[in-house]
């Protein structure tokens, strides 16, 4: 009986998983809705998942939205970050991309931050919780949840480049939040990277 109830459960996951975090951007990158609509599906399956979120009454610390361990996790988050930024600016540098000028507060207030904020809470705070369900391999949860994260930005041209690149982005976002779980503070590291990401011109 117990093992019909997991079964069933890690059946619902899966579906879950595929119907929020493939279906919809299979949807966009072969057009079947325009690409232009981007925003608006990532914001329509973020609601769905919210939904949820609150229909299973997870808590603030479910989410790893928390404070109790910002002493312990901030000095890694930084470093982290700062190799982050190094790698970008090599990359960029190896690749021959030159800085785009765009209005830079407006890109990080205004589009990085809340854009990572919006990504982490689907693809670590929510997306590694249900993963867990599903793999008993922390290694198979951290490697499935980057090759989601890097499909999420299979839409976007330049894919030779892109979709490495967000892979191993996903790779160490997902290592940081299962080893340091605090979705404020990898939302915080994921906007200032995504913003060096654009400042390169990667996307």
């Amino acid at each position: 009986m117990l093992s019909q109830k997991i079964l069933r459960r890690k059946l619902r996951t899966y579906l879950e998983v595929i119907l929020l975090f493939v279906v919809p951007i299979a949807l966009l990158y072969f057009n079947i809705i325009p690409r232009e609509f981007y925003l608006g599906v990532l914001v329509i399956y973020s609601c769905f998942v919210l939904v949820l979120v609150i229909r299973e009454h997870w808590s603030l610390k479910t989410l790893d939205i928390r404070l109790d361990n910002l002493k312990k996790s901030i000095l890694p988050y930084i470093v982290f970050t700062l190799l982050g930024i190094a790698a970008l600016i090599i990359l960029a540098s190896i690749l021959g991309k030159t800085k785009v000028s765009p209005n830079l507060y407006l890109l990080f207030l205004g589009w990085s931050i809340p854009i990572a904020f919006v990504q982490e809470f689907l693809y670590r705070g929510f997306l590694m919780h249900e993963l867990y369900r599903l793999y008993a391999s922390i290694g198979a949860v951290i490697v499935a949840n980057a090759v989601l994260f890097a499909f999420l930005h299979v839409i976007y041209s330049g894919g030779a480049v892109i979709l490495p690149l967000t892979f191993f982005g996903g790779l160490g976002f997902a290592w940081m939040y299962h080893k340091y779980p605090n979705l404020i503070l990898i939302s915080i590291s994921h906007g200032i990277l995504n913003f060096i990401a654009i400042l390169y011109s990667f996307f």
